[in-house]
């Protein structure tokens, strides 16, 4: 007696119930018994001939063929069939095949002829990629990074993962799951290819937030997502570390405010101090460079003093610190005043 299942008609990813399990189904039918009932995409399938065969002709054949396909005809199986073997080309009893590239419910028709015959016997098996999703991993070494910080991510997959898979660099906020939407917003990949661990390094997104490494099992509509991990980029490893003071807290217009400083040397290159009014809204670097008064640079030196001069006007003023001349990050402030020279 056969076993008859239906395709599942949905698939989704991470969960338990993702893919449909054939629990009750026999790997061994009346005529032949593959070595299992469940295949990651393009595995070898390994079928095994019993020595009672009925008679059949030299062309027999047995083909893979998706599982709603009606039964019974042979021409129908040999207009569906997705890879055959004849039987004739066993070598101890043992055919190959290989597990389709895309998920689903599949069967080994054993057909008497490739002329107009009929189908003898089947077996069930299904293909899925549960199996990848459970024992694939993706690690960074730290969780938090500060914009453009270099960040190391391990990867580990089956040894019978596909040779295609890539690992993108996308923003937490994109949907989960397809490989597809993951390309269109990646902003850097690599390929795993034949490797089943190892490391790659990105550089962390400029921008703030947070953002996934995904491994996907390949590119195209059919490709899924098998793993993901998340991490920040944020500018607070370089705020642990900045200190910076003024010499004072009064000045007189146009005097001398020394100002000493020790930043990481991970910010950039064009990083600078600026002398704003302190009424200047703290939002963004280009809201600085609009308003400041007077600007130095730090041209790669770290850990010093630099010399400003205290504006001609009186006021409270801030010295503030960005980390880049184009759209980048204040970093911290002092403020100081000015007072009008009495006369």
């Amino acid at each position: 007696m056969k076993l008859i299942i239906t395709p599942c008609s949905t698939f989704l990813l991470f969960s338990a119930a993702s893919f449909s399990t054939l629990v009750n189904a026999s790997v061994e039918s009346n005529h032949m018994f593959a070595d299992k009932v469940v295949y990651v995409p393009q595995e070898q399938i390994v079928v095994t001939l019993k020595a009672n065969l009925p008679e059949i002709a030299a062309n027999a054949w047995i083909g893979i063929i998706p599982a709603d396909i009606a039964h019974g005809d042979e021409a129908t199986n040999d207009s569906h069939d997705l890879q055959y073997r004849y039987v004739r080309d066993q070598k101890d009893h043992v055919l190959f095949f290989t597990a389709p590239e895309n998920d689903g419910i599949y069967t080994l028709r054993f057909n008497d002829t490739d002329t107009n015959g009929k189908e003898i016997d089947y077996l069930t098996f299904e293909v899925n990629r549960q199996s990848w999703i459970e024992n694939s991993q993706l690690k960074t070494d730290k969780r938090i990074y500060h914009p453009d910080e270099p960040v190391v991510v391990s990867f580990g997959v089956p040894g019978n993962f596909t040779e295609r898979g890539w690992v993108g660099l996308i923003p937490s906020a994109v949907e989960h799951g397809s490989s597809s939407v993951n390309d269109q917003h990646d902003l850097a990949y690599q390929y795993t290819r034949k490797e089943k661990s190892g490391e790659f390094t990105f550089a962390a997104p400029y921008k703030t937030g947070k953002y996934d490494f995904r491994l996907n099992d390949k590119e195209g509509a059919a490709g899924i997502e098998v793993a993901s991990v998340t991490f920040t980029v944020s500018v607070d490893p370089w705020l642990e570390q900045i200190r910076f003071k003024a010499d004072k807290a009064f000045y007189s217009p146009g005097e001398p405010v020394l100002i000493s400083y020790s930043v990481p040397d991970t910010v950039k290159d064009s990083a600078y101090f600026a002398i704003v009014p302190s009424d200047v809204p703290h939002v963004d670097e280009r809201t600085v460079d609009s308003h400041d008064v007077s600007y130095k640079k730090i041209d790669r030196k770290y850990q010093s003093t630099l010399q400003m001069s205290a504006p001609s006007k009186p006021g409270t003023y801030d010295v503030r610190f960005q980390d880049n001349d184009s759209n980048g990050y204040e970093l911290g402030y002092v403020s100081f005043t000015v007072r009008a020279i009495e006369k």
